[in-house]
């Protein structure tokens, strides 16, 4: 759930709200904008509807309920966005990361489906040839 505090909340109204969000058993995360502040309300989902309560405190606009997966990434917990490092690449910046799994470069006809089973070195080496076929024209003939 989201709280949407009114514009010219105070910080007093604002601490009773997050009070109130970690009575109830969710971590509150606060984001100051610079018309008006938000309050993320992260914890389990199945008590989510006690959270509607906060419409009535002094100081709130509205409470939304976050329908996407991944309330932590969206853009109304974070709107400055994330950026990830992982073996020195940066995934979430200005530039596209693209990530691939073993199916999506088996080979130039596509996918891996209906190969059977296999040993993991079998399977290996079978995934290395197709990863140079498929970067190396020519390779393998």
């Amino acid at each position: 759930m989201i709280v949407v505090m009114k514009a010219h909340a105070s910080e007093a109204e604002l601490q009773a709200v997050m009070a109130r969000v970690e009575a109830l058993g969710y971590r509150p995360h606060v984001i100051r904008g610079v018309e008006r502040n938000v309050v993320g309300c992260v914890g389990d989902e199945p008590g989510k509807h006690q959270l509607q309560q906060l419409e009535s405190f002094a100081g709130v606009e509205s409470v939304m309920p976050v329908l996407k997966p991944f309330k932590l990434a969206s853009r109304e917990v974070r709107p400055e966005g994330s950026i990830i490092k992982v073996n020195g690449v940066e995934i979430g910046g200005p530039r596209i990361a693209v990530i691939a799994g073993p199916c999506a470069v088996a080979g130039a006809g596509g996918g891996c489906g209906g190969q059977g089973r296999r040993s993991a070195s079998a399977s290996r080496r079978s995934l290395q040839a197709a990863h140079l076929s498929v970067f190396v024209p020519g390779y393998g003939r």
